[in-house]
């Protein structure tokens, strides 16, 4: 019985053994994979914390770029609009200026023509029994004025839109 006991006992301590083999073994297999995996673990980290930071660098890049061509193009829109005005001003001057030009035109050259007509008119009604000679002088002489008139009217028409009162021109005749 003793011998019998003395191999179950080596037995189980061969098992014994066998199984703290293992057991080691396997802890230092486990050890191996869970060192690998926090290797792999900080790697991932560090991968990721390098992307997120070239991502951030980028982003920071691309919106300062992003607001230096905002500051120029708004700088252009500025100067652009600045140059409008002084366009704009400088248009409504023009107009003024050819305004006064017209202004003057008329009343220098129409004016003096038409109040001469009507002079000349209360004048033919004196005329037309008195002297039919000087009458018919004087009919000639307002006729030929009222023609320079039209041509004035059409002259200065021209001046202000010719291309649109070109056509038109006929319309301008006066009957006599």
């Amino acid at each position: 019985v003793l011998p019998r006991r003395d191999s179950i006992i080596k037995l189980a301590q061969e098992v014994a053994r066998i199984n703290a083999e293992n057991l080691a073994s396997e802890q230092r297999r486990l050890d191996e994979s869970q060192n690998l995996f926090q290797l792999f673990v900080r790697q991932v980290l560090l991968l990721t914390v390098v992307v997120a930071l070239v991502v951030s660098l980028a982003s920071i890049y691309r919106v300062n770029s992003l607001e230096r061509e905002h500051h120029l193009q708004r700088g252009r829109a500025e100067s652009a609009e600045r140059e409008l005005r002084h366009l704009s001003r400088k248009l409504v001057r023009a107009q003024e200026e050819e305004r006064k030009a017209i202004s003057r035109e008329l009343h220098d050259a129409l004016g003096q023509k038409l109040s001469f007509i009507g002079m000349e008119v209360s004048t033919l009604s004196s005329l037309r029994t008195a002297s039919p000679d000087v009458f018919e002088e004087r009919l000639s002489d307002a006729q030929r004025l009222i023609t320079e008139t039209v041509r004035s009217v059409r002259d200065l028409s021209m001046t202000l839109r010719p291309a649109m009162l070109g056509q038109q021109q006929a319309t301008l005749v006066v009957p006599l």
